[in-house]
């Protein structure tokens, strides 16, 4: 239901495959698969909280309300504070993998 109705979802699953396929080609030591599953999985899972969090704001009231709309707000924070933190963990591991080959290209 998540990745059907939300596109955000979709999006961040786009993400997470992409970075598994980066993956492969990259030949990830172990700890480097368990951060980028780690970091991908917290953001899968943001994102599952923040739908859930917004269905059941939604099924109280669809009125303005400050609480509800703040609620939404943090909980939509705290997806961008994880999908941030997931792309910082997936620069680290790959940009020094791949570095070399795109400046081999360019050159």
């Amino acid at each position: 239901m998540l990745f059907q109705h939300e596109t955000n979802a979709r999006i961040q699953l786009t993400a997470f495959a992409t970075s598994i396929l980066l993956g492969f080609f990259s030949l990830l030591s172990t700890w480097e698969w368990i951060s980028i599953l780690l970091a991908s999985a917290i953001v899968l899972m943001g994102e599952a909280l923040n739908s859930a969090l917004e269905k059941a704001c939604d099924s109280i009231t669809t009125e303005l309300h400050p609480g509800i709309r703040d609620a939404k707000d943090l909980a939509a924070g705290a997806v961008l504070l994880a999908s941030c933190f997931a792309l910082l963990v997936g620069c680290f591991i790959f940009i020094p993998k791949w570095l070399p080959t795109i400046q081999n290209i360019v050159r």
